[in-house]
């Protein structure tokens, strides 16, 4: 992930001269990638990258810790469009954190963690458990990698 700070990202078609926005309100994009498909082992093509799949942003649109600012104490969506900027649509569930992202080109998958304000301090931070999620790439949702009775057995475990 490529750590920016932009306030949105302009697309345009150069082909129809069509334009649009990724953005349609206040926000701070700080982190975006392009996720491509690796080429297999001993696969020569003559093309130096190969095409992009999707492109992944990460976005904070409130002001959630209340401090006048968009910041990396804010909350965060993750947004995936297509390859070229098409079809905008968040993948993350509101009120979370992406901590971490990991494209495994081969699946096709995004793996993310998240967290959510578990401790009930009002702040999202490491002191707060990770979720870990997985997505299809291009046209998924995130969604838990394992079930919540499966954490909630795991999780007995330790107390």
């Amino acid at each position: 992930m490529n750590r920016v700070r932009w306030h949105n990202v302009v697309f345009r078609n150069l082909t129809t001269d069509a334009e649009h926005a990724l953005l349609d309100s206040r926000a701070v994009i700080s982190g975006f990638s392009m996720l491509v498909e690796r080429p297999t082992a001993g696969h020569r093509d003559a093309t130096p990258q190969p095409p992009a799949l999707a492109l992944l942003f990460v976005v904070t649109t409130r002001d959630t810790n209340r401090n006048g600012v968009l910041d990396a104490g804010d909350l965060q969506s993750l947004i995936l469009t297509g390859p070229t900027g098409e079809n905008p649509r968040v993948i993350t569930p509101d009120g979370t954190v992406m901590t971490n992202v990991q494209f495994y080109a081969p699946a096709r998958k995004l793996l993310i963690e998240l967290r959510r304000d578990t401790d009930d301090d009002g702040v999202v931070n490491y002191d707060d458990e990770p979720a870990q999620y997985i997505c299809d790439v291009p046209g998924g949702t995130a969604r838990p990698l394992i079930s919540s009775d499966t954490a909630s057995r795991v999780r007995a475990l330790l107390k």
